[in-house]
């Protein structure tokens, strides 16, 4: 038995603060409809700094059926003490859709904060 929860039919955001009520995340999918987000970077915060060091999978799931895994890791100092990182991704090209998932290990009693900037002016900027 895992030492937590393994979360099938995603997971819900809380808006703390907003007055607003959860968002679960089948309602951020299909808000965003067909648009694409080219992801230029992406910060975590997360409660212990060995989370951080974990790797960050980005699935391209394809029409065709076949999935591309871009895989991705935060070069954490052996000298950080401050559990978060702002982590630039944007030669990396990883575009978020309603076709892209990001699997992670989440540790036990561990929490985790991202804030994803992204470039989302004109699909022609997805190529560049």
């Amino acid at each position: 038995m895992p030492a937590f929860p393994i979360i099938n039919d995603g997971f819900t955001i809380n808006t703390y603060g907003s007055g607003s009520s959860a968002v679960t995340y089948n309602q951020i999918l299909s808000s965003m409809g067909s648009y694409q987000y080219k992801i230029k970077q992406l910060h975590l915060y997360t409660t212990n700094v060995a989370q951080l060091s974990s790797s960050f999978n980005f699935i391209k799931q394809l029409p065709t059926g076949e999935a591309i895994t871009t895989v991705e890791s935060v070069n954490v100092s052996p000298n950080q003490v401050q559990p978060s990182f702002y982590w630039n991704l944007k030669d990396k090209g990883i575009v978020l859709d309603n076709n892209t998932m990001m699997q992670f290990q989440l540790m036990p009693y561990a929490f985790v904060q991202m804030m994803i900037y992204v470039d989302f002016n004109t699909s022609s900027n997805l190529l560049q």
